[in-house]
């Protein structure tokens, strides 16, 4: 089981706490993170942007999708926007996007907040080691084969 650090806007972690949103999907125009890199079983560290971690949970269940076709991404917005508790807008900003993962949330913990040293714009970190508190992931590089990447602690 692999660790990911996750950067959610505030509004959504509110609505993965309260069980509101329970799917989370990234649609991305290259195979980056977490495309092939997330699976069942594995932590996600939930982390505001400029801000500490708050939550975690666990990968229920994990999709990816590509080619992420016109009629594809209207069929994940159907099925699963209300879940994931996107807009139209959300789909729209991504209607060029060729990969998708979709990643279904459970076992979500509130966390006393904490501070990781994060300097990069980064929203999916994929950690080869366990998830540290006081871990510096800003010398993570990510591997251009496969799309992982790591970290190292300071």
């Amino acid at each position: 089981m692999a660790h990911h650090l996750v950067v959610i806007r505030a509004r959504y972690i509110a609505a993965v706490l309260s069980g509101k949103k329970s799917i989370e999907c990234r649609l991305s125009k290259t195979r980056v993170s977490p495309y092939r890199s997330v699976d069942r079983g594995d932590t996600l560290w939930i982390k505001r942007p400029g801000g500490p971690v708050v939550a975690t949970a666990r990968v229920r269940r994990v999709a990816y999708h590509s080619p992420l076709t016109r009629n594809l991404l209207k069929h994940i917005t159907e099925r699963y926007g209300p879940a994931m508790r996107a807009g139209a807008e959300f789909f729209s900003q991504h209607r060029s996007a060729r990969f998708a993962t979709i990643i279904l949330l459970g076992s979500v913990t509130r966390l006393n907040p904490f501070r990781v040293s994060k300097r990069d714009r980064r929203a999916w970190v994929v950690l080869n080691t366990p998830f540290r508190p006081d871990a510096s992931l800003n010398d993570a590089r990510e591997n251009p084969h496969t799309g992982y990447t790591g970290h190292t602690a300071e």
